[in-house]
């Protein structure tokens, strides 16, 4: 079956109706947004010496501005959930992304996919006689610029060798917020070599170290004939200043590129308005080092926002003002708090006439839009409604025609079919595994989310809704040595020490953003009973083996529990030492040594190095068939996932107990240490030296073994899950109970 078989069979569903000729206008010019600046030989690239220019705004671009702003704030009472879906249905071009994803199944069909798809169809991006094709790509999660540009070129039968780097904020690293990355990383994950994050591992463009770095792992693909950089800062909370909000992470983008690129290269920058004096700088600079200049906003960019992509062909090079050019860049990246404007007198009366067209035309075009969703919310009629699904079935329509979009094979693709490892029935049969949820959760007016931001802790921890959590369970996970093959050449991150947890793989972001606010919130503590948390797991250790058990408390541990609570156990045969070199067993089988170990009360962040030692004393003193209880916070942080991951190889199973105090404390419970798992504590004891040569490793376990373990990942995120709902409703109850003393 062909492509266009599979387009008509889909319309079948639909009315059938033919648009009338002003609905098919209304497609062709959702089509058409494309502007050219007209250069002439007169633009010039002044010095780029800051003589302290003040901050300066055409009073043409002001008015614009003024009444743009004056639009949007129309928007200011309206609830943000309910207006997105109105946004969403008003889009005409709404049915692109679902029809393409069912019509031609790309690889990360996203809205960036569609847009870079227009991008490369619209202009001259890609020359086919290209023999070696090098792209860099900025600010590119999730990566489906990558995806698209795939896609394209294999439609094109582009022949020759694809080379490409990604750059991005990177998903992995915890100290990274959630509001200001995109923490879909599921074609990251896969293709983990070709990307690029930083010397500090965070992936922040911005700083200057991973900057020059950038530059030089770029400067080893050989000649550059791409940049593309789509990168933004969540503005929601202030979109009347977005353009000013964005600005230095836009310079930082375009310098960048301009840097990477060869001559005769081609840049693509995602921008919004283009008001202010910083913006019409590097407008300036963007128009004197290329030889074209497009302003192009894709008819898949939704037509009520500000964004728009510059699309510069053909880089004329710095020749001899590189040195110059390089001293310019370094305050942006040094200082965050950088700003540069040339003066209004240095532009040519010609550039700034284009530029204040280009910026009307646009402004006009998005009000346009803002003013018929107003004009049909909250309520749309019903001949509405249906002129709005037969335009949205002809725009779709029209996005695969025009571009000649046909699927792919299967072995063209940037990622073949892997075939997934079975997952244990007795332990995984019937569930699936959690996505993570993406963006903020924002809820409310834009009002009600300002008045909100300058709230105190208490009334921001009054907002959250407490969770039903079921009675106290158990989480458990076996592994087998064969999740670990190539342990020998496996290649760990360093960079950045995280010190404080911002976001994590193994929970949904909107919990770790709850537990941190409770956290800073003084009366959410809850007592942390530690031994009772170890008399549960003990109970689950025995429950596994139904034998008596030897109990060794390390000193991390002793001095946080009662002895005499874990020696009134019935299973319990007595407690000894665990300094002793040679423990005596007396008559109780040697399989059942339980080692109670762990980091104390020591929050995750502070307890990485306490708990490498202590994995690396019990590896050293285990006998075979021995258990260990591990007792430490979360489990968010990719270290500890990977600690906790090694010792699943080590042991038979492990199972997760969350603390009955719901406290953000948990156990750990190793049942049975296997023979032939020495390597481990071979690995373990070689990442101590590199820690006590101040090397800031990151992890213990390259993070893409961890995700791509599926029932692990499964594991670690339940059991991380329900530990911080525990505890996020236990405070929001010792709240109410204090409110109501």
């Amino acid at each position: 079956m062909t492509t266009m078989d599979l387009v008509r069979k889909r319309k079948l569903s639909g009315t059938g109706k033919q648009l009338d000729p002003s609905s098919k206008q209304k497609i062709k010019k959702l089509f058409d947004k494309k502007f050219i600046y007209k250069r002439t030989n007169r633009w010039q690239l002044p010095s780029l010496t800051n003589k302290e220019c003040q901050k300066w705004i055409h009073p043409v671009l002001k008015t614009l501005k003024e009444k743009l702003n004056s639009v949007k704030d129309k928007l200011s009472d309206k609830e943000i959930y309910s207006w997105h879906e109105h946004t969403k249905f008003m889009n005409i071009a709404g049915s692109v992304i679902s029809t393409v994803k069912q019509v031609i199944r790309p690889e990360l069909c996203t809205q960036a996919w569609c847009k870079f798809y227009e991008i490369l169809s619209a202009y001259p991006l890609i020359h086919h006689n290209v023999i070696n094709l090098n792209t860099v790509h900025l600010c590119e999660a999730p990566g489906a610029f990558v995806t698209s540009l795939n896609h394209y070129l294999v439609s094109i039968d582009y022949s020759g060798t694809w080379t490409w780097l990604g750059s991005t904020l990177n998903p992995y690293y915890e100290g990274n917020p959630l509001g200001k990355m995109i923490d879909d990383d599921r074609f990251i994950r896969e293709s983990i070599d070709y990307w690029y994050f930083g010397e500090d591992n965070t992936g922040n463009l911005m700083e200057f170290n991973n900057f020059e770095g950038l530059l030089h792992v770029a400067s080893t693909m050989g000649a550059v004939q791409l940049v593309t950089a789509d990168g933004s800062i969540d503005c929601q909370d202030d979109p009347g200043e977005q353009e000013q909000i964005v600005s230095r992470l836009h310079y930082c983008e375009a310098l960048a590129g301009i840097l990477i690129l060869s001559p005769g290269g081609h840049l693509v920058l995602k921008k919004f308005t283009m008001f202010d004096s910083e913006t019409i700088s590097l407008m300036f600079i963007l128009g004197c080092l290329f030889e074209e200049i497009n302003v192009f906003k894709p008819a898949t960019s939704k037509s009520g926002n500000s964004e728009v992509y510059i699309v510069c062909l053909n880089f004329l090079g710095l020749g001899e003002r590189m040195d110059e050019f390089k001293q310019f860049c370094k305050p942006f990246f040094e200082d965050g708090n950088y700003e540069f404007r040339f003066p209004e007198s240095c532009f040519p009366p010609e550039f700034l006439s284009e530029h204040i067209r280009i910026c009307e035309e646009f402004t006009d075009l998005q009000m346009e839009t803002i003013k018929c969703n107003l004009d049909h919310y909250p309520r749309v009629s019903e001949s509405y409604t249906q002129w709005m699904e037969d335009i949205k079935d002809a725009c779709a329509d029209f996005y695969i025609n025009a571009y000649n979009l046909h699927p792919i094979p299967a072995q063209s693709r940037m990622l073949p079919y892997r075939k997934k490892k079975k997952t244990r029935k007795d332990s995984y049969e019937n569930k699936s595994f959690p996505v993570k949820e993406f963006g903020k959760n924002r809820k409310g007016t834009f009002n009600e989310r300002k008045k909100m931001m300058g709230a105190s802790l208490y009334e921001q921890v009054k907002l959250i809704d407490p969770y039903k959590v079921e009675e106290t369970k158990t989480f458990n996970f076996q592994s087998d040595l064969e999740d670990v093959q190539g342990i020998e050449s496996w290649t760990l991150s360093h960079g950045r020490p995280v010190l404080d947890i911002q976001s994590s793989c193994f929970c949904t972001g909107k919990l770790v953003q709850q537990m941190n606010l409770l956290q800073r919130y003084k009366k959410s503590g809850t007592e942390v009973n530690v031994t009772d948390l170890v008399v549960e797991a003990l109970s689950v250790l025995y429950a596994e083996n139904h034998r008596p058990l030897l109990i060794a408390v390390s000193e991390t541990v002793q001095g946080h529990i009662t002895d005499q609570n874990i020696k009134d156990l019935d299973f319990v045969k007595s407690l000894i030492s665990p300094k002793s070199p040679n423990i005596e067993r007396g008559n109780v089988s040697e399989k059942n040594v339980c080692h109670v170990m762990g980091t104390g009360l020591m929050d995750e962040v502070g307890s990485q190095k306490i708990l490498l030692k202590e994995v690396i004393s019990l590896l050293q003193n285990i006998k075979v068939g021995d258990s260990s209880i591990w007792i430490f916070s979360t489990c968010l942080m990719r270290w500890t996932a990977g600690v906790v991951f090694l010792l699943s190889i080590c042991f038979h199973k492990v199972l997760m107990v969350p603390s009955p105090s719901s406290s953000l404390a948990q156990a750990l419970v190793c049942v049975q240490y296997k023979p032939e798992t020495a390597f481990i504590l071979s690995h373990l004891e070689e990442i101590e030296k590199l820690k006590s040569k101040h090397e800031t490793l990151l992890e213990t376990i390259p993070i893409h073994v961890l995700l791509n373990n599926e029932e692990f990942a499964y594991f670690l995120r339940s059991s991380n899950e329900y530990l911080i709902k525990c505890f996020i409703s236990e405070s929001l109850q010792k709240i109410q109970r204090t409110d109501s003393e």
